[in-house]
């Protein structure tokens, strides 16, 4: 039966701390398919639009505004202070999508990405759900007066922007949450693989001055 020797279990030392470390980091590396969402739904939809004019208005509300309306919320948003998404649309019906507010917003965010306010706003209640990432977004309950959201929506944008941004309540959500782990298991697999390959060289030279 062999002997744990010194060297051996220092190589062994050195080979764990490489898996554990490059296993860690891969493990918390996001997916090429995380953030993304089904093909073919509503949020899909809205993620496209968002990323481009930071506002969306589902089908079923196109005729709420009028185009001098909605060219003011496009105005209104890409002059924010802090980066602004926008969805009004009806979480209730819509083409039977998964609008429901917190739960279309946890959908939204991550698939965009950036650092801002994310809001949904149901236009069969007039209420308003909001989610950040690296700000805290500020609480809306309601729109001012629902039955003329596009006024309403300026009013709470114009209203958003006046806020000093707050930092998040909770650690904050997105890839740089991942950064400082996955430094720390990259870091822990190189430490790893040094040690692994100076105990290889020791071991080596010791050899060629015994033979």
């Amino acid at each position: 039966m062999s002997r744990l020797t010194p060297t051996r279990v220092s190589l062994a030392a050195g080979l764990v701390l490489g898996v554990a470390g490059f296993s860690t980091t891969f493990a918390l590396m996001p997916s090429p398919t995380s953030g993304t969402t089904a093909p073919n739904d509503r949020i899909s939809a809205a993620v496209a639009e968002l990323r481009k004019t930071h506002l969306y208005i589902g089908p079923e509300d196109r005729w709420r505004f009028t185009a001098a309306q909605v060219k003011t919320l496009q105005t209104t948003l890409a002059h924010q202070r802090i980066p602004t998404y926008l969805a009004y649309w009806d979480t209730s019906d819509g083409d039977w999508g998964i609008t429901i507010g917190q739960d279309a917003l946890s959908r939204i965010a991550p698939a965009i990405g950036d650092k801002g306010y994310y809001f949904s706003a149901d236009s069969s209640e007039g209420t308003v759900d909001g989610q950040g990432i690296g700000y805290q977004a500020p609480y809306f309950s309601q729109l001012d007066n629902p039955a003329q959201p596009g006024p309403s929506l300026v009013t709470m944008l114009d209203q958003v922007n006046k806020q000093d941004p707050e930092p998040p309540w909770n650690k904050e959500s997105g890839k740089s949450s991942r950064t400082g782990p996955i430094i720390g298991g990259i870091a822990l697999g190189l430490l790893g693989v040094a040690l692994l390959g100076g105990l290889m060289w020791v071991v080596g030279r010791i050899r060629r001055a015994i033979g």
